[in-house]
Protein backbone atom coordinates (compact mmCIF):
# COMPACT_ATOMS: atom_id res chain seq x y z
CA UNK A 1 0.00 0.00 0.00
CA UNK A 2 1.12 3.58 -0.54
CA UNK A 3 2.74 5.34 2.07
CA UNK A 4 4.36 8.77 2.25
CA UNK A 5 7.16 9.71 5.05
CA UNK A 6 5.40 10.84 8.03
CA UNK A 7 6.07 13.00 11.18
CA UNK A 8 8.43 11.58 13.49
CA UNK A 9 6.50 10.75 16.20
CA UNK A 10 9.83 8.72 18.27
CA UNK A 11 10.53 12.20 20.66
CA UNK A 12 8.55 12.04 23.70
CA UNK A 13 7.45 15.73 23.01
CA UNK A 14 5.78 14.69 19.60
CA UNK A 15 1.77 13.07 19.98
CA UNK A 16 1.23 10.20 18.15
CA UNK A 17 -0.53 10.77 14.96
CA UNK A 18 -1.10 7.09 14.12
CA UNK A 19 0.45 7.68 10.64
CA UNK A 20 1.83 3.99 10.66
CA UNK A 21 1.64 1.73 7.71
CA UNK A 22 -1.71 0.02 7.32
CA UNK A 23 -1.88 -3.22 8.52
CA UNK A 24 -3.46 -6.78 7.01
CA UNK A 25 -7.21 -6.19 7.43
CA UNK A 26 -7.07 -9.17 9.84
CA UNK A 27 -4.50 -7.76 11.86
CA UNK A 28 -6.01 -4.35 12.17
CA UNK A 29 -7.41 -5.19 15.25
CA UNK A 30 -5.24 -6.75 17.20
CA UNK A 31 -2.63 -3.41 15.76
CA UNK A 32 -4.69 -1.32 17.18
CA UNK A 33 -4.10 0.06 20.85
CA UNK A 34 -6.89 -0.06 23.43
CA UNK A 35 -6.84 3.92 23.81
CA UNK A 36 -7.50 3.83 19.98
CA UNK A 37 -10.31 1.24 19.70
CA UNK A 38 -11.96 3.72 22.70
CA UNK A 39 -11.74 6.96 21.23
CA UNK A 40 -13.52 5.67 17.76
CA UNK A 41 -16.12 3.69 19.52
CA UNK A 42 -16.71 6.72 21.98
CA UNK A 43 -16.31 9.02 19.03
CA UNK A 44 -19.46 6.66 16.80
CA UNK A 45 -21.57 6.77 20.28
CA UNK A 46 -21.27 10.60 21.00
CA UNK A 47 -21.92 11.39 16.90
CA UNK A 48 -25.16 9.34 17.38
CA UNK A 49 -26.07 10.98 20.59
CA UNK A 50 -25.33 14.65 18.66
CA UNK A 51 -27.62 14.12 15.50
CA UNK A 52 -30.35 12.60 18.29
CA UNK A 53 -30.17 15.91 20.27
CA UNK A 54 -30.04 18.22 17.97
CA UNK A 55 -32.31 17.10 15.13
CA UNK A 56 -35.95 17.72 16.88
CA UNK A 57 -35.02 21.33 17.89
CA UNK A 58 -33.91 22.04 14.14
CA UNK A 59 -37.26 19.53 13.07
CA UNK A 60 -39.76 21.77 15.20
CA UNK A 61 -38.64 25.14 14.47
CA UNK A 62 -39.14 24.11 10.60
CA UNK A 63 -42.68 23.02 10.65
CA UNK A 64 -44.26 25.30 13.43
CA UNK A 65 -44.78 28.86 11.66
CA UNK A 66 -45.07 30.34 14.90
CA UNK A 67 -41.38 29.89 15.49
CA UNK A 68 -40.27 31.29 12.24
CA UNK A 69 -39.07 34.45 14.08
CA UNK A 70 -35.62 35.79 13.96
CA UNK A 71 -33.91 34.14 17.05
CA UNK A 72 -35.87 30.62 16.22
CA UNK A 73 -34.35 30.54 12.88
CA UNK A 74 -30.71 31.39 14.77
CA UNK A 75 -31.72 28.13 17.24
CA UNK A 76 -32.52 25.92 14.01
CA UNK A 77 -28.94 26.84 12.24
CA UNK A 78 -27.23 26.38 15.50
CA UNK A 79 -29.57 22.86 15.47
CA UNK A 80 -28.67 21.66 11.80
CA UNK A 81 -24.82 22.89 12.17
CA UNK A 82 -24.78 20.31 15.51
CA UNK A 83 -26.46 17.80 12.98
CA UNK A 84 -23.64 18.07 10.09
CA UNK A 85 -20.89 17.64 13.01
CA UNK A 86 -22.47 14.81 14.41
CA UNK A 87 -22.94 13.30 10.92
CA UNK A 88 -19.16 14.17 9.76
CA UNK A 89 -17.76 12.83 13.01
CA UNK A 90 -19.92 9.57 12.52
CA UNK A 91 -19.17 9.57 9.09
CA UNK A 92 -15.10 9.34 10.23
CA UNK A 93 -15.79 6.70 13.02
CA UNK A 94 -17.74 4.46 10.70
CA UNK A 95 -14.75 4.88 7.76
CA UNK A 96 -12.01 4.05 10.16
CA UNK A 97 -13.99 0.88 11.45
CA UNK A 98 -14.93 -0.44 8.32
CA UNK A 99 -11.75 0.14 6.36
CA UNK A 100 -9.52 -0.79 9.09
CA UNK A 101 -11.37 -4.53 9.17
CA UNK A 102 -11.56 -4.15 5.36
CA UNK A 103 -8.27 -3.00 4.21
CA UNK A 104 -6.05 -2.34 7.10
CA UNK A 105 -6.00 1.55 7.37
CA UNK A 106 -8.31 4.66 6.09
CA UNK A 107 -6.59 6.87 3.82
CA UNK A 108 -4.80 9.86 5.35
CA UNK A 109 -6.50 12.24 2.78
CA UNK A 110 -10.04 11.05 3.91
CA UNK A 111 -9.36 11.66 7.35
CA UNK A 112 -8.34 15.09 6.36
CA UNK A 113 -11.59 16.10 4.47
CA UNK A 114 -13.66 14.62 7.02
CA UNK A 115 -11.50 16.52 10.22
CA UNK A 116 -11.83 19.74 8.03
CA UNK A 117 -15.36 19.42 7.47
CA UNK A 118 -16.30 18.87 11.36
CA UNK A 119 -13.47 21.58 12.07
CA UNK A 120 -15.56 24.05 9.27
CA UNK A 121 -18.54 23.19 11.49
CA UNK A 122 -17.37 23.61 15.01
CA UNK A 123 -16.36 27.32 13.73
CA UNK A 124 -19.20 28.24 12.13
CA UNK A 125 -21.14 27.30 15.16
CA UNK A 126 -18.96 30.11 17.08
CA UNK A 127 -20.41 32.89 14.74
CA UNK A 128 -23.85 32.20 14.84
CA UNK A 129 -23.72 31.82 18.83
CA UNK A 130 -22.45 35.35 18.57
CA UNK A 131 -25.45 36.40 16.18
CA UNK A 132 -27.96 34.85 18.55
CA UNK A 133 -26.23 36.86 21.90
CA UNK A 134 -26.46 40.28 19.59
CA UNK A 135 -29.68 39.11 18.68
CA UNK A 136 -31.05 38.41 22.85
CA UNK A 137 -29.53 41.76 23.73
CA UNK A 138 -31.54 43.96 20.78
CA UNK A 139 -34.60 42.44 21.82
CA UNK A 140 -34.22 43.46 25.59
CA UNK A 141 -32.06 46.91 25.15
CA UNK A 142 -34.02 48.09 22.48
CA UNK A 143 -37.22 46.11 22.30
CA UNK A 144 -39.05 48.96 20.27
CA UNK A 145 -36.52 48.58 17.41
CA UNK A 146 -35.92 45.22 17.72
CA UNK A 147 -38.40 44.18 14.73
CA UNK A 148 -36.49 46.66 12.69
CA UNK A 149 -32.88 45.46 13.88
CA UNK A 150 -33.21 42.13 13.38
CA UNK A 151 -34.85 40.53 10.32
CA UNK A 152 -34.47 37.08 8.26
CA UNK A 153 -32.07 39.35 6.27
CA UNK A 154 -29.91 39.73 9.44
CA UNK A 155 -30.21 35.81 9.96
CA UNK A 156 -29.25 35.20 6.22
CA UNK A 157 -26.13 37.21 6.17
CA UNK A 158 -25.25 35.90 9.16
CA UNK A 159 -25.63 32.28 7.84
CA UNK A 160 -23.08 33.02 5.12
CA UNK A 161 -20.75 35.02 7.55
CA UNK A 162 -20.67 31.80 9.56
CA UNK A 163 -20.13 29.48 6.72
CA UNK A 164 -17.37 31.73 5.17
CA UNK A 165 -15.61 31.66 8.47
CA UNK A 166 -16.02 27.64 8.97
CA UNK A 167 -14.55 27.24 5.44
CA UNK A 168 -11.44 29.38 6.10
CA UNK A 169 -10.89 27.19 9.63
CA UNK A 170 -11.43 24.26 7.29
CA UNK A 171 -9.07 25.45 4.32
CA UNK A 172 -6.05 26.66 6.89
CA UNK A 173 -6.91 22.99 8.38
CA UNK A 174 -6.59 21.02 4.97
CA UNK A 175 -3.29 23.43 3.88
CA UNK A 176 -1.35 22.43 7.00
CA UNK A 177 -1.75 19.04 7.16
CA UNK A 178 -1.06 19.14 3.04
CA UNK A 179 2.13 21.11 3.72
CA UNK A 180 3.29 19.12 6.65
CA UNK A 181 2.72 15.97 4.91
CA UNK A 182 1.26 12.51 5.55
CA UNK A 183 -1.56 12.98 3.43
CA UNK A 184 -1.22 10.56 0.96
CA UNK A 185 -0.41 7.79 3.73
CA UNK A 186 -2.38 5.13 4.47
CA UNK A 187 -3.39 5.07 8.66
CA UNK A 188 -4.57 2.88 10.76
CA UNK A 189 -7.33 5.48 12.25
CA UNK A 190 -8.32 8.65 12.51
CA UNK A 191 -7.49 10.96 16.09
CA UNK A 192 -8.46 14.50 14.64
CA UNK A 193 -7.06 15.98 18.27
CA UNK A 194 -3.96 14.57 17.87
CA UNK A 195 -2.59 17.02 15.18
CA UNK A 196 -3.69 20.05 16.49
CA UNK A 197 -0.61 19.16 19.48
CA UNK A 198 2.34 18.06 17.11
CA UNK A 199 5.05 20.73 17.23
CA UNK A 200 5.06 21.89 13.58
CA UNK A 201 0.98 22.22 14.11
CA UNK A 202 0.98 24.72 17.25
CA UNK A 203 1.29 27.92 15.54
CA UNK A 204 -1.77 26.92 12.87
CA UNK A 205 -3.46 25.51 16.26
CA UNK A 206 -2.92 28.72 18.41
CA UNK A 207 -3.38 30.96 15.84
CA UNK A 208 -6.87 30.08 14.67
CA UNK A 209 -8.28 29.12 18.14
CA UNK A 210 -7.64 32.26 19.63
CA UNK A 211 -10.09 33.75 17.17
CA UNK A 212 -12.70 31.58 18.64
CA UNK A 213 -11.82 32.18 21.88
CA UNK A 214 -11.98 36.59 20.67
CA UNK A 215 -15.54 35.29 19.52
CA UNK A 216 -16.40 33.00 22.66
CA UNK A 217 -16.03 36.12 24.62
CA UNK A 218 -17.98 38.54 22.07
CA UNK A 219 -20.96 35.80 23.23
CA UNK A 220 -20.42 35.82 26.94
CA UNK A 221 -20.29 39.79 26.89
CA UNK A 222 -23.63 39.96 24.91
CA UNK A 223 -25.13 37.03 27.50
CA UNK A 224 -23.94 39.54 30.17
CA UNK A 225 -25.83 42.42 28.90
CA UNK A 226 -28.85 40.31 28.54
CA UNK A 227 -28.57 38.91 32.33
CA UNK A 228 -28.13 42.17 32.84
CA UNK A 229 -31.38 43.88 31.21
CA UNK A 230 -33.51 41.41 31.94
CA UNK A 231 -32.42 41.81 35.93
CA UNK A 232 -33.28 45.38 35.03
CA UNK A 233 -35.98 44.99 33.70
CA UNK A 234 -37.64 42.54 35.59
CA UNK A 235 -40.49 44.37 36.99
CA UNK A 236 -40.60 46.98 34.07
CA UNK A 237 -44.54 46.67 32.65
CA UNK A 238 -44.54 45.44 28.75
CA UNK A 239 -48.02 47.04 27.47
CA UNK A 240 -49.89 49.78 28.35
CA UNK A 241 -53.20 47.05 28.69
CA UNK A 242 -51.32 46.19 32.08
CA UNK A 243 -52.21 49.28 34.08
CA UNK A 244 -55.16 48.71 35.73
CA UNK A 245 -58.53 50.11 34.20
CA UNK A 246 -59.77 52.27 36.89
CA UNK A 247 -56.76 52.93 38.76
CA UNK A 248 -54.51 53.47 36.12
CA UNK A 249 -51.94 51.67 38.21
CA UNK A 250 -49.98 48.22 37.12
CA UNK A 251 -52.00 45.14 38.72
CA UNK A 252 -50.54 42.52 40.33
CA UNK A 253 -51.38 40.12 37.71
CA UNK A 254 -49.22 42.00 35.19
CA UNK A 255 -46.32 42.58 37.59
CA UNK A 256 -46.29 39.12 38.57
CA UNK A 257 -46.39 37.91 34.25
CA UNK A 258 -43.18 40.08 33.82
CA UNK A 259 -40.81 39.69 36.71
CA UNK A 260 -41.29 35.65 35.50
CA UNK A 261 -41.05 36.76 32.22
CA UNK A 262 -37.82 38.51 32.35
CA UNK A 263 -36.76 35.95 35.09
CA UNK A 264 -37.11 33.39 32.34
CA UNK A 265 -35.09 35.12 29.97
CA UNK A 266 -31.81 35.98 33.19
CA UNK A 267 -32.06 32.01 34.46
CA UNK A 268 -32.36 30.58 30.43
CA UNK A 269 -29.02 32.82 29.65
CA UNK A 270 -27.80 31.79 32.05
CA UNK A 271 -27.88 28.53 31.49
CA UNK A 272 -26.31 29.22 28.34
CA UNK A 273 -23.66 30.87 29.18
CA UNK A 274 -22.50 28.38 32.18
CA UNK A 275 -22.46 25.97 29.33
CA UNK A 276 -20.11 28.19 26.92
CA UNK A 277 -17.97 28.71 30.69
CA UNK A 278 -17.75 24.81 31.40
CA UNK A 279 -17.60 23.38 27.96
CA UNK A 280 -16.26 25.47 25.34
CA UNK A 281 -13.91 27.87 26.70
CA UNK A 282 -11.41 25.61 28.72
CA UNK A 283 -11.17 23.56 25.82
CA UNK A 284 -9.45 26.10 24.22
CA UNK A 285 -7.76 27.96 26.78
CA UNK A 286 -6.12 24.66 27.13
CA UNK A 287 -5.31 24.36 23.75
CA UNK A 288 -3.86 27.93 23.84
CA UNK A 289 -1.53 27.52 26.55
CA UNK A 290 -0.25 23.97 25.40
CA UNK A 291 0.41 25.53 22.02
CA UNK A 292 2.70 28.08 23.82
CA UNK A 293 4.60 26.01 25.80
CA UNK A 294 2.82 27.01 29.25
CA UNK A 295 1.29 23.06 30.08
CA UNK A 296 2.10 19.75 28.47
CA UNK A 297 -0.69 17.46 30.05
CA UNK A 298 -1.61 16.12 26.70
CA UNK A 299 -4.17 13.75 29.00
CA UNK A 300 -6.06 17.22 30.28
CA UNK A 301 -7.22 18.49 26.66
CA UNK A 302 -8.68 14.63 26.05
CA UNK A 303 -11.00 15.23 29.01
CA UNK A 304 -11.62 18.43 27.92
CA UNK A 305 -11.88 17.93 24.49
CA UNK A 306 -14.78 14.94 25.30
CA UNK A 307 -16.46 17.89 27.44
CA UNK A 308 -16.54 20.70 24.57
CA UNK A 309 -18.41 17.34 22.54
CA UNK A 310 -20.59 17.41 25.15
CA UNK A 311 -21.43 20.95 24.76
CA UNK A 312 -23.00 20.04 21.10
CA UNK A 313 -25.36 17.42 22.72
CA UNK A 314 -26.34 19.69 25.37
CA UNK A 315 -26.71 23.10 23.67
CA UNK A 316 -30.12 22.31 22.03
CA UNK A 317 -32.12 21.20 24.78
CA UNK A 318 -30.76 23.98 26.53
CA UNK A 319 -32.84 26.16 24.07
CA UNK A 320 -35.69 23.81 24.49
CA UNK A 321 -35.92 24.74 28.14
CA UNK A 322 -37.85 27.34 26.50
CA UNK A 323 -41.39 27.05 27.33
CA UNK A 324 -42.35 28.15 23.84
CA UNK A 325 -39.79 25.61 22.02
CA UNK A 326 -40.45 22.89 24.15
CA UNK A 327 -44.04 23.14 24.10
CA UNK A 328 -43.63 22.65 20.26
CA UNK A 329 -41.58 19.86 20.72
CA UNK A 330 -44.17 17.98 23.20
CA UNK A 331 -47.11 18.84 20.51
CA UNK A 332 -45.19 17.32 17.75
CA UNK A 333 -43.64 14.22 19.72
CA UNK A 334 -47.48 14.07 21.01
CA UNK A 335 -46.89 14.47 24.47
CA UNK A 336 -49.25 15.98 26.60
CA UNK A 337 -48.87 19.51 28.27
CA UNK A 338 -49.03 19.81 32.21
CA UNK A 339 -51.81 22.30 33.05
CA UNK A 340 -50.40 25.87 33.18
CA UNK A 341 -52.22 29.18 33.64
CA UNK A 342 -53.05 30.84 30.24
CA UNK A 343 -51.57 34.35 31.12
CA UNK A 344 -48.22 32.67 32.04
CA UNK A 345 -48.38 31.08 28.18
CA UNK A 346 -49.54 34.15 26.69
CA UNK A 347 -46.28 36.63 27.94
CA UNK A 348 -44.13 33.98 26.03
CA UNK A 349 -45.86 33.68 22.97
CA UNK A 350 -46.72 37.86 22.59
CA UNK A 351 -42.90 38.98 23.33
CA UNK A 352 -40.49 39.99 20.51
CA UNK A 353 -37.56 38.66 22.51
CA UNK A 354 -37.39 34.86 21.41
CA UNK A 355 -35.96 32.10 23.26
CA UNK A 356 -36.32 33.08 27.10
Amino acid sequence: MLNVSCPDTSSADVVNVSCEPAVPPADWASSMERQEISRILSGLVLSVVIVAFSAPPAAVIWRTPSLHRVSYLYVMVLSLLDCLLGAFSLSMACAALLLGLLVGGIPCWLCVVLEAATNGCMNAVNVVMLALGRDRYLSLAHALSYPLLATSADVRRHVKMAAAYGALHAAIFIGARVYYGCVNAVQKSCLPLNWLLMPEYRFVAAFTVSFNIFLDVGTITYNGFVMYCAWKLRRKQVHPQCLDQEQGQPNQRSTTNAVRHHMRIFVFTFKLACLFLVCSLPYKLAIVLFCLGAHSSVNLIRVLALIRMMYFILDGWTFCSNRELLDAVKAMFKIKNSGECLSDRSIVLTTNSGPG
